[in-house]
């Protein structure tokens, strides 16, 4: 039997929820949630706050795929909006500052192409940092989806190996052979 998570135990689900979309981090919401517990002796780490919060994620995935709802599609869809706005972004840049050092060179203003180059090589280094920035957060949109997956896929392995034990010992063998070398 698992281990009932300190925050499900300590009926500390809503503040815990409300305290990450605040944006705070694991271990600031365990040490604010500390404070309210000292008194009571009891006392929370910021790894139970984050299984908890995977936990809950992973659940909200779960119950959205119940629903027949395809929660990956969403993220895809959201991320190739963005992605697409930040290349538009860049694309839009690129030409105006293209423009603008056409201009320059034919003025043969120097300083304002070097503020130009400065200011293209500044904005292009925001832009990696953004697209960056884009990848992470859809990664860690896709994290409890993969966890859900990886969980059921662990619940099933488990299933067929317990079907084993049904079939003749040359039966068993083959199919062992089968989920637990992978072919």
């Amino acid at each position: 039997m698992s281990k009932i998570n300190k925050i499900i135990d300590y009926h500390l689900e809503d503040e815990v929820r409300k305290l990450r979309a605040k944006g705070y981090t694991y271990k600031t919401i365990a040490s604010k949630i500390n404070e309210k517990l000292e008194n009571k002796g009891q006392k929370v780490s910021f790894m139970s706050i984050k299984r908890y919060l995977d936990n809950q994620a992973i659940q909200e995935v779960a119950d959205e795929i119940q629903e027949g709802n395809e929660p990956g599609r969403e993220i895809y869809k959201e991320f190739k909006i963005r992605m697409d706005k930040l290349m538009k972004d860049m694309e839009e840049r690129a030409k105006d500052i293209d423009l603008l050092i056409e201009e320059a060179k034919q003025t043969k203003n120097i300083h304002l192409i070097a503020k130009l180059i400065s200011l293209d090589k500044d904005y292009f280094e925001q832009a990696r940092r953004n697209i960056i920035s884009l990848v992470q957060y859809s990664e860690d949109r896709f994290r409890p989806i993969i966890n859900y997956s990886e969980k059921k896929e662990v619940v099933i392995r488990n299933q067929l190996l317990d079907f084993t034990d049904l079939l003749c010992p040359v039966c068993k063998q083959k199919v062992l052979s089968k989920i637990l070398g992978g072919s």
